[in-house]
């Protein structure tokens, strides 16, 4: 069992960019298979509202780029606590990212566009485990 979790977090662990960025940036699949075995994260959302409404990740808090700088400490008290950026606009979700590690957030990923989650969405029962997983967290 240890080697199957060990496995896991390391085919899924996220990676550095060759840029030297100071967050994470992975993939939506990869995102997805680390919800299905953690439960302490957060889903912010940087889309349009319009977009927003359109799809987004089940979950996920629908915040403006332009506004974090005067919530995210309200909204997300532990800098520490693993936070996953998505938005429909790479540069839109790229800059987000990198504003909370301005802030002082150590723990940022970013996952691309959250249109990417629908595909994950037909896999039976995987967002039944995380939702079941984020309600009992």
């Amino acid at each position: 069992m240890m080697i199957a979790v060990f496995t896991l977090i390391i085919a899924f662990r996220p990676f550095r960019s060759s840029r030297k960025l100071p967050y994470e940036q992975i993939t939506m699949q990869q995102a997805a298979a680390y919800m299905t075995y953690e439960s302490d994260f957060k889903i912010i959302d940087v889309s349009t509202d319009e977009e927003y409404a359109e799809y987004h990740i089940p979950q996920a808090i629908s915040i403006r780029p332009d506004k974090l700088e005067y919530i995210a400490a309200e909204l997300f008290p532990d800098q520490d606590e693993m936070i996953y950026v998505c938005g429909r606009d790479a540069r839109t979700s790229r800059a987000a990212a990198l504003k909370m590690c301005e802030l002082g957030y150590t723990s940022i990923t970013e996952i691309g566009d959250p249109t990417g989650w629908k595909e994950i969405e037909t896999e039976e029962g995987f967002l039944q485990k995380i939702w079941e997983q984020t309600q009992s967290g």
